[in-house]
This record gives structure tokens, C-alpha cells and sequence, in this order.
């Protein structure tokens, strides 16, 4: 989206055309435009989003009314409605129809625009009718807030009563101010600081994408680099995705949720979940870490499953559940180790030599997380295995 004039061009009309309008006009008037925009760029998402957005938007009467013996079926039954059209494209169910080669590897997997995003807010409205047994919203304020074109492709996964709540404020100059500003920060990112990142790591590389092949042939220390500027990379370009949303959604007077918090400075692994793709963590601690914990009773996995779900709603593979399983003991192991320094009263961590050991280990750790997402194009695990064996033990392969 961002590359094309016709959208910017499109923003600017549909902005002034916005604030022309009268107030109880405005949310029809988003919706409307959403859908226009997402239809010029991929017009089977909009078929899907239209679809499972109406589907839901029947059932919450439902939902919302239903005795609670019965309830609980229904919410079940939206939510596997909701997730499996996501699991079957995310799996390459439809790639594999559509192609008569052999199977595509994660990068060329079909997935209508956004569905990542708006399936996890079609299952938190679901979830927010059940919890409150009434729709706390309107149905313009609903269909608004799934067809938000600056939150579709790329996030975050915004509340709908923090929605609800912003947006129908009169005009205000600051609005566009501080949307350009936003705006200007993302642009900086992914155009000039994301693109040099990218020119480095094809200086180690070589050009094409990132391959497991890549990293077997790096020296310890070239692992080392490919790993970090991945792990940066992404942050500036997830980051700078943000930024537009944030800004672009300014415009139209809506305030949206923060995404990142300087995830790089954090000393513990769970420190840094509180502050990388915050939306996405909060959103598995509500409806996935809490209704796991309470039916278990066991914190650790409810933890697994939890970081289960978020790495398989990135990319359904293998490569994902390793990455979930690495990542969950990463921070039960973080969490006992700071359960134990309290319980012993240590204060060892909190001198500044161990600020720092904390800050490296924890960055470390996410940087070594990122082999098995370089390792998920070319559905290779069992090398990912390998050559995260080779950061602990630098004499293997060489």
C-alpha cells in the first residue's frame, strides 16, 4: 500500500472528504472507504471480511442473549468459524489448489489481506458480547472498526471499546499534526533506515532472501551479525507499519494503541513481551493465557500454549512451534530465575554489571529466536535445530 501515489493521493481525499462530513455520518463513511481501499489492492479480502464480518455481527444478538448452558457452544462455534478459515490459508491448503507444483514454501503461502489481524479482533468482539452478555456498541461503531483500512494489513489489534471510545470528537488541527508526524516516523524507518539495514545484510548475505543455507555458511561471528540485524530489522519495519497505522488513524481523530516500547532495551525476556508487538501479547494473555491457566491450573502451559498460538498465527509450520516452544521456555527459565533472586535476596542482577549481562543474555536470546523464522521459508527445521546448536557450540560445523 504505502508505495503507491494513488493511495496517499486517495488518504488525502478520503481525510478532507472525512471532517466535511456531518459526525453521525463519519463511521459509515470509514467503513465505506475501507472497503473501497482494501478492494482496490486485494478484492478477495474484501469478500472475506465482508463475509465473516456479517456472519459475527448475526450471531452476537445470540451470543449476547443466549442461557449459558448453550452460550458457551455458540462462542465456541464463532471462534472455530473465525480461526479456521485463517488455518486453512495460513497451512497452504489453498496454495496448493491453486498451484500444480510442488508445495510453496511459507513465503508464497495465500492469505487474503489482514485476515491475521481481523479474525484476532473478530475473536475478541465475540469474546467482549460473551464476557459483558450485551453488545456494548453500535453497529456502525462495529462495522467501522473491522473495515479500519489503516489497521488491516499490518495492525495493531485495537480494542473495539477503545475504538468506540475515540473518533467522534470534533475536528481538531492536532489531529492531522500529530498523523503527519507519526506518518513521517514510519516512512523514515522503513524507507531509509529498514532499507540500509537490508543493503547490510546482503553485504553478508549475498542478495535474495535470508536461507538457512546462508546461515550454515556464516562464520560464528557473521551467525552472530545476520541473526542482530534480522531481529532489528523487523523491529523497524513492524515498528514503522505501526507508525502509519497510528498516524494515518490520527487523521481521522482515532487514537490507537501503541505496538512497541523500545523492546531492545529490555533485561528479561519477560520485560521484553511486555514491550514487542504488545497488541498481539495482551490479546493471548486475555483470551488464551487466562482461560488456559484457569482450566490447568498449571502457569507453564498455559504459557506454551499461549506462545503456541502466536507463532502459528504468524505462519502455520513447523518451524513456528519450535520457535513457540523456544520461547516459552526462554521465559519460564527467565521467570524462576528472578523468582529465585528474590526469594534469595540477591542483588547481583541490579548492580550494573548485571544490568548488563541481563540486557545481553535477554537480546541475545531473541536474536537466536530469529533462526526459526529465517529457517521457516525454506521448511527447514531440522537446520534451524542445527544451527542454534552452533550459537551454544561454536565448534560445530566449522
Amino acid at each position: 500500500m504505502i508505495e503507491s501515489p494513488v493511495y496517499w493521493s486517495g488518504l488525502a481525499g478520503m481525510v478532507a472528504l472525512y471532517w466535511v462530513l456531518p459526525a453521525q455520518a463519519r463511521r459509515l463513511f470509514l467503513a465505506i472507504a475501507g472497503l473501497i481501499t482494501i478492494a482496490w489492492f486485494d478484492a478477495i479480502s474484501v469478500f472475506f471480511l465482508i463475509g465473516m464480518a456479517t456472519a459475527v455481527y448475526a450471531a452476537l444478538p445470540s451470543i449476547a442473549s443466549t442461557n449459558t448452558r448453550h452460550k458457551g457452544r455458540l462462542v465456541a462455534l464463532a471462534i472455530v468459524a473465525i480461526v479456521l478459515p485463517l488455518v486453512v490459508f495460513k497451512s497452504g491448503v489453498v496454495s496448493d489448489l491453486l498451484r500444480a507444483d510442488a508445495r510453496p514454501n511459507a513465503s508464497d503461502i495465500i492469505v487474503p489481506l489482514g485476515m491475521s489481524y481481523y479474525s484476532f479482533r473478530l475473536v475478541h468482539v465475540v469474546m467482549e458480547v460473551f464476557k459483558h452478555q450485551a453488545i456494548p456498541f453500535s453497529a456502525k461503531h462495529y462495522f467501522s472498526y473491522i473495515f479500519l483500512f489503516t489497521i488491516l494489513p499490518a495492525g495493531p489489534i485495537q480494542r473495539i471499546d477503545q475504538f468506540v471510545a475515540t473518533g467522534d470528537a470534533p475536528f481538531d488541527p492536532d489531529h492531522i499534526l500529530h498523523g503527519m508526524f507519526r506518518i513521517c516516523i514510519g516512512l523514515i524507518k522503513q524507507v531509509l533506515v529498514f532499507d540500509y539495514l537490508v543493503q547490510l545484510r546482503v553485504a553478508l548475505t549475498g542478495p535474495g532472501s535470508l536461507s538457512t543455507q546462508a546461515l550454515e555458511q556464516a562464520s560464528y561471528g557473521g551467525l552472530w551479525a545476520i541473526l542482530a540485524l534480522a531481529y532489528v530489522g523487523s523491529l523497524l519495519n513492524l515498528s514503522a507499519y505501526t507508525d502509519l497505522a497510528i498516524g494515518t488513524s490520527r487523521l481521522f481523530g482515532f487514537t490507537i494503541s501503541e505496538n512497541f516500547n523500545y523492546p531492545f532495551i529490555a533485561q528479561s525476556l519477560p520485560e521484553f513481551w511486555r514491550r514487542w508487538h504488545i497488541t498481539l501479547s495482551s490479546w493471548c494473555q486475555t483470551y488464551v493465557y487466562s482461560p488456559m491457566l484457569g482450566w490447568s491450573r498449571n502457569p507453564y502451559l498455559a504459557l506454551l500454549v499461549s506462545f503456541q498460538v502466536m507463532g502459528l498465527w504468524h505462519a502455520f509450520s513447523v518451524n513456528r512451534v519450535l520457535w513457540g516452544v523456544f520461547q516459552a521456555v526462554g521465559v519460564i527459565v527467565a521467570s524462576l530465575w528472578h523468582k529465585n533472586t528474590r526469594r534469595n535476596k540477591s542483588t547481583r542482577m541490579e548492580s550494573p554489571f548485571g544490568v548488563v549481562v541481563s540486557w545481553a543474555l535477554t537480546q541475545a536470546f531473541v536474536c537466536a529466536s530469529w533462526i526459526f523464522v529465517i529457517a521457516e521459508n525454506d521448511q527447514d527445521y531440522l537446520s534451524s535445530l542445527r544451527i542454534l546448536l552452533r550459537l551454544v557450540l561454536p565448534t560445530i560445523g566449522s
